[in-house]
């Protein structure tokens, strides 16, 4: 006798309660479309669907060409901190973190960047995007701007040293301090979420902040775009 074949929402259920139940563990990859459709008896629809539903709900992530996986969850920590930055937090807790460079460009600063800077608008700025990865998961998207007049020869510096800590001590910079940092949530848009390799149902985290030297002159600003369901911030109390 041919199995009963389950609905969208049925297979939804079926595949969240596995997830739940640990069969299909966090960072695996499920059975492909095909092989699912055959476990459940159900066309390829309705497995897309159920699988599509379960990305939105940020229990699986949907990569393409690769496959659907299990979401690893809010498995990362990160305390915003006025000296220590998200990889110092990575590494001391046993994980992994890896910059990704997207794009390293030379701009004139527009005015929310000269204000951030205490620059003149359209003074010459540069901009470096990057691709923030823990054990090989997506967690953020980062982009930095910094006075090319403070930071001659920009591109061969940030060459030889991808973190922010790295970057400033190739310029003498030993100290330096992170500003009030603001954060607030948003929907993801589709570039974002492809590069996050999440849902674009999924919202995401955007925090923008100044970097000072130790003197309090302002030598960087930051914007980032994190994936919600990925990190955890961490917000101590002032003193």
């Amino acid at each position: 006798m041919q199995p009963k074949s389950l609905s969208w929402s049925q297979i939804r259920d079926a595949l969240a309660q596995r997830i739940a139940s640990g069969e299909f563990a966090p960072g695996e990859r499920l059975p492909s479309e095909p092989e699912l459709g055959t476990m459940f008896a159900a066309g390829r629809h309705s497995v897309r669907r159920a699988l599509s539903l379960l990305s939105a709900d940020g229990r699986v992530r949907i990569e393409h060409g690769r496959g659907v996986f299990v979401s690893e969850g809010p498995a990362f920590q990160y305390t915003i901190d006025r000296r220590e930055r998200l990889f110092d937090q990575l590494e001391r807790d046993g994980h992994r973190g890896e910059v990704v460079g997207l794009a390293a460009r030379a701009q004139p600063a527009d005015a929310e960047i000269a204000s951030a800077l205490g620059l003149i608008e359209g003074a010459a700025t540069h901009v470096n995007e990057v691709l923030l990865v823990s054990d090989g998961i997506p967690l953020g998207i980062g982009r930095s701007f910094h006075p090319l007049a403070r930071f001659p020869n920009y591109e061969a510096h940030r060459h030889s040293a991808p973190t922010q800590r790295m970057f400033y001590r190739s310029y003498g910079i030993a100290e330096f301090f992170r500003e009030d940092t603001f954060l607030w949530a948003r929907p993801s848009k589709p570039e974002e979420a492809e590069l996050l390799k999440q849902h674009p149902a999924l919202p995401i985290v955007e925090t923008k902040a100044r970097d000072v030297d130790g003197s309090g002159l302002v030598i960087g600003y930051s914007m980032t775009i994190w994936a919600a369901s990925r990190i955890r911030f961490v917000l101590p109390a002032r003193r």
